[in-house]
């Protein structure tokens, strides 16, 4: 029994951080694509830029860690 809800517990992690992926790299080509719609400037734009791809980049390790990418 522990070990089908350790295993349903970990679907639900990678389904979560998949969504949370999918959603990272929609904003971040958004950011990319939507240059002068956004209204940032571009130091706070980098920032949010940088912010993005390092969620991205954990978001992909725990993918990773859970054994849903290969290296």
């Amino acid at each position: 029994m522990a070990s089908s809800q350790h295993q349903i517990v970990d679907l639900l992690e990678i389904y979560h951080a998949r969504n949370l992926r999918n959603q990272l790299l929609r904003e971040v080509r958004r950011l990319r694509v939507e240059e002068g719609v956004l209204g940032l400037d571009p130091q706070r734009r980098r920032e949010v830029h940088d912010y993005y791809e390092s969620m991205l980049i954990s978001s992909t390790e725990l993918l990773y860690a859970l054994g849903d990418l290969e290296s």
